[in-house]
């Protein structure tokens, strides 16, 4: 949950630098350094949202 407030974070603090936010972002676990997910980052209609689109799950974890 925090690399996920770290990135809403960074999202809103890049503008000061003029650099694009858009595209595919990997989260890592801060305590283990592991992918945790893919995040899309895109804009529609004047805003910015973020979408989970893939999930690194280990094998015995649970789908849900």
């Amino acid at each position: 949950m925090r690399s996920f407030i770290f990135l809403i974070l960074f999202l809103g603090s890049t503008t000061a630098f003029s650099q694009s936010v858009f595209g595919k972002w990997i989260t890592v676990d801060e305590d283990t350094n592991e992918r945790k997910s893919v995040v899309e980052v895109y804009e529609e209609g004047g805003k910015v949202y973020g979408k989970i689109i893939k999930l690194f799950r280990k094998p015995d974890e649970d789908p849900d």
